[in-house]
């Protein structure tokens, strides 16, 4: 975190939106790119000295890079079988390597190239008039496969018997003979395993490459911060994203619109650009904090209204498409704000109307209810399935938040909870009660597994 005597050294930018998801940018699960992985990998290992376990490693590798020759080995003989109608080294092939890494004949893919395979040698032999073969092949080879082909085509190649030429049928009216059939199959071969790649060249790779593409990492993170430091801050872990920590030191905008005391407030989402608050108007206003005109008093929001009482708390899910809320009826909302985003929040702020409000609950997905009392906090889980919530009746709830069932229920404090959260790993709850506690609850056992008895008074936060 910077010190107090670089705040003036930082400055809030614009909203920088990248529109390129870093999930598109490349095929994590390319052979070429597991394999580029792990290069990176064995030079950082072996520059900082870790000799045997890059030995190991390129071992390993060496082994799986060999696996991979003999498979494109393999399609390469079994395509080459398949142009010159070499049927029963085609079988052969297929049945000795039918449980390699990636040939995986049993699979669902596999199993249509296999009825592929059949459904070829099958035509060629009506093609050639060999009926009586070819009725043997059909009740040897074609029918156990039934399930594949369909019944419409089965019958289809039964009527073939039948047939001077294989264009008779509907189902083959498009078949363009043995050599044009050969080639499709061929290439079917190839785009079913997946097979098809030119192994890339190996190229040398750049000094200390690992190091130098994290470096850009953290660069661009630096880019998309919404405060950039004049001097370039240095990073202590490359565990968590880089954030830029500053302390507030002057008032940006004023958020006017509710007509009772404000009992909550809360960033919508983690890229923060729209704010939720809670008042004793009953009311929940959703705010842009970015604003077009960028106004030092905003009155411009989007009313939810469902709840009969005071809102204690809000919490939102990371993309910020949905909104919880505890209440003093007794019940938490979970709430779509997706149409407010995207419709109300529009790009052209013109089109704005001031003084419009939702006048209905319709943005409420569900109402989770089971407190005896007013409900002060909810949050939600890290992997967003469930919420955990403390009110006046001293207990602490978990619910589901896909169906809205309470899920578990945590008794033990003597007075209200006023605040419950998970920990970073997700397997506890920790809860705060005017009882003067701090309770830490497994969450699977339900059971209370340890207490903090030393604070001053009321525990009224985290």
């Amino acid at each position: 975190m910077a010190t107090q005597d670089e705040w003036s050294s930082f400055k809030l930018v614009d909203k920088h939106v990248t529109s390129i998801p870093p999930e598109a940018t490349f095929d994590a699960t390319s052979e070429e790119i597991k394999e580029d992985i792990l290069r990176l990998i064995i030079q950082y290992l072996q520059n900082e000295g870790y000799t045997s376990a890059s030995a190991t490693i390129l071992d390993e590798a060496n082994v799986k890079l060999m696996e991979k020759h003999q498979e494109r080995e393999m399609v390469r003989k079994i395509s080459k079988g398949i142009k010159e109608g070499d049927w029963d080294l085609v079988a052969k092939m297929i049945h000795k390597n039918s449980n390699l890494r990636k040939i995986k004949f049993h699979s669902q893919q596999g199993l249509g190239f296999l009825y592929a395979v059949c459904k070829e040698e099958y035509l060629e032999l009506i093609d050639r008039q060999e009926y009586q073969k070819a009725f043997t092949y059909l009740t040897t080879h074609l029918k156990p496969m039934e399930k594949i082909s369909g019944k419409q085509e089965f019958k289809d190649l039964c009527y073939l018997l039948t047939c001077k030429s294989i264009n008779e049928v509907e189902s083959f009216r498009n078949w363009e003979g043995v050599a044009k059939s050969r080639e499709k199959l061929a290439e079917q071969l190839k785009a079913t395993f997946e097979l098809d790649a030119v192994p890339t060249e190996h190229v040398n790779i750049p000094n200390n490459r690992l190091v130098n593409l994290l470096h850009q990492s953290v660069a661009y993170q630096m880019e998309f911060s919404r405060y950039h430091p004049k001097t370039v801050p240095k990073v202590s872990t490359l565990l968590r994203d880089f954030e830029c920590q500053v302390l507030p030191n002057s008032v940006k905008t004023t958020f006017v619109g509710h007509s009772q005391n404000v009992k909550c407030v809360t960033f919508v989402g983690r890229e923060g650009t729209y704010i939720a608050s809670g008042s004793s108007d009953n009311l929940i206003k959703l705010w842009s904090t970015e604003p077009r005109a960028s106004p030092s008093v905003n009155t411009v929001s989007w009313d939810l209204q469902g709840h009969s009482s005071r809102i204690w708390y809000l919490c939102a899910n990371n993309s910020g498409d949905q909104l919880y809320s505890a209440s003093g009826d007794g019940t938490v909302k979970v709430w779509n704000i997706k149409h407010a985003i995207n419709n109300f929040f529009c790009d052209d702020d013109d089109n704005i109307n001031p003084t419009y409000n939702t006048s209905s609950n319709s943005d409420c997905i569900s109402t989770l209810t089971g407190h005896a009392g007013d409900v002060y906090t909810v949050n939600i889980h890290p992997n967003e399935s469930h919420l955990v919530t403390g009110g006046y009746d001293q207990t602490v709830r978990l619910f589901d938040i896909q169906t809205g069932a309470l899920a578990k229920t945590f008794t033990g404090h003597s007075a209200s909870v006023c605040d419950a959260q998970f920990n970073r790993h997700a397997n506890l709850i920790v809860s705060g009660s005017k009882d003067g506690t701090v309770r830490f609850w497994d969450i699977l056992s339900g059971l209370c597994v340890h207490t903090l008895r030393q604070t001053l008074g009321e525990v009224t936060s985290k």
